[in-house]
């Protein structure tokens, strides 16, 4: 029944890089494997042995979690700017004795954001360092998991309080957070600039173990260093430079 609903069009030319017709098809011979003997000299060309400073700003791309989260640990050790560490806020709610809730707190998984609605035990922020949001705020306002921006702004608006308020990000696309601009422009002063848009901390609530009976609520802000990424997270990605990783 399909087959009398929709027609297939085979495209003919590789739509992918094709301001790079070469590269294009050197990528396309390397992923049948008929690649040539000048298509390896030039891949070859592309292998760097030591990172220089230009090549730590570009986007890396590794196999493994773990190998991103200890560059993204580097590129944060080595900044310069203003940074924080910002623990999350964790509450149990449901059915539970209080003297229990310290116990279920110590269940939380420490460094796996995947079974904690992707918001981040303890977060390293910087500024001037790229970031991407880390779980959906907003999917018409483009606010979705995966959004890259870059950190521009610890903003503390509470005195005496060494948690930040307000984070000022500015996104890649400028359509992003485009709403959320709008909605809270009066929170800019002198040192925000109309393109950042403010990135606040949310709540989400997640379960640990099988338990029904109760839920932890995390509050944190919804941000993730990505100054490298895993190769499946950077799938659908536009780069303009890119170092791939191939060490193990």
């Amino acid at each position: 029944m399909w087959q009398d609903s929709f027609t297939l069009y085979e495209l003919v030319t590789v739509m992918r890089q094709q301001e790079d017709g070469e590269f294009a098809n050197l990528l396309n011979c390397l992923r049948e494997g008929l690649q040539s003997e000048s298509d390896i000299t030039v891949l070859q060309s592309m292998v760097v042995e030591f990172e220089t400073d230009i090549i730590k700003e570009y986007q890396h791309l590794y196999t493994a979690r773990a190998e991103v989260d200890q560059f993204n640990n580097e590129i944060f050790e080595l900044s310069t700017t203003k940074n924080a560490y910002i623990e999350s806020i964790d509450l149990v709610t449901g059915d539970v004795d209080i003297t229990l809730q310290k116990t279920i707190l110590e269940k939380i998984p420490q460094n796996d954001p995947s079974k904690t609605m992707g918001l981040q035990t303890i977060m390293k922020i910087a500024e001037n360092l790229n970031a991407d949001i880390c779980t959906n705020i907003s999917i018409e306002d483009g606010l979705t998991n995966g959004a890259s921006c870059c950190i521009k702004l610890l903003d503390y608006r509470v005195e005496g309080s060494k948690r930040c308020s307000i984070i000022w990000v500015l996104f890649d696309d400028v359509n992003i957070g485009m709403q959320q601009r709008q909605k809270y422009s009066y929170l800019r002063n002198t040192k925000v600039e109309p393109s950042w848009t403010p990135i606040f901390e949310i709540t989400r609530k997640f379960k640990v173990g099988h338990s029904s009976g109760y839920h932890i609520i995390r509050r944190q802000f919804p941000l993730r260093l990505s100054a490298t990424k895993t190769i499946h997270k950077s799938q659908g990605s536009t780069l303009n430079n890119v170092v791939v990783n191939f060490s193990n």
